[in-house]
């Protein structure tokens, strides 16, 4: 039961994941810079990868959660992304 609603959240807040670059274009548009990052932006990616990380380790599957967990690790906004957009496909 636990693992069935942590899949169904992961799935549904990758959809969010994938659009939150979105807040941060918008920001950027609006101050007319990037020197400022959007917190909402951030905050649903790392709700995203918690919970990624939560359903793979409640499924058991250690692959799921090093692969989502390694963009967290390494820092790079690129990698997040990546992973952002590919998690929900596992």
């Amino acid at each position: 039961m636990v693992v069935s609603v942590l899949a169904a959240a992961a799935s549904a807040w990758g959809v969010l994941m994938g659009l939150s670059p979105v807040l941060q274009i918008r920001r950027m548009l609006r101050e007319r810079s990037s020197r400022e990052v959007s917190l909402a932006y951030f905050a649903i990616l790392l709700a995203g990868f918690l919970l990624w990380i939560s359903y793979g380790i409640a499924a058991g599957n250690m692959w799921l959660v090093v692969r989502t967990a390694s963009p967290c690790w390494s820092g790079s906004r690129w990698s997040s992304s990546r992973c952002a957009c590919a998690a929900p496909s596992i």
